[in-house]
């Protein structure tokens, strides 16, 4: 059976600090007080990277020398790696049920949207 289970950003709105929660289908969203705003709710996608590392809905892959991100592509609806940011680097025959397992994840698109720009290199 799919397990099912949630990754909840928040933003702090004085600090702009970021923290994360886990929760699975069915439990309320955690609750960090006033000052704490939910950015995001990524969904798990059923797979690992190469370390064992659940990937998740908005994370960032580190694929060869390229990099991706992880999307809901609404028709048909599937996760799918979103390559657009690599400019000389098309890497459409990469997937995620076949590949997972060769790439890395190293950050998401709300703490390090900075990794999208381009390569990177020795991550």
């Amino acid at each position: 059976m799919r397990e099912y289970k949630f990754r909840i950003t928040y933003q702090h709105d004085e600090m702009g600090r970021f923290a994360t929660r886990m929760i699975t289908l069915g439990e309320a969203l955690p609750d960090l007080g006033e000052r704490w705003t939910v950015i995001g709710k990524d969904q798990y996608i059923g797979h690992q990277d190469e370390a064992g590392e659940d990937i998740y809905e908005g994370d960032i892959l580190k694929i060869e020398d390229a990099t991706a991100k992880v999307v809901f592509w609404e028709g048909p609806p599937h996760f799918g790696l979103d390559f657009y940011h690599n400019e000389d680097k098309w890497c459409e025959d990469w997937n995620l049920t076949d590949d997972s397992d060769r790439m890395k994840v190293i950050g998401n698109i709300y703490a390090n949207p900075e990794r999208l720009k381009g390569t990177i290199e020795g991550n």
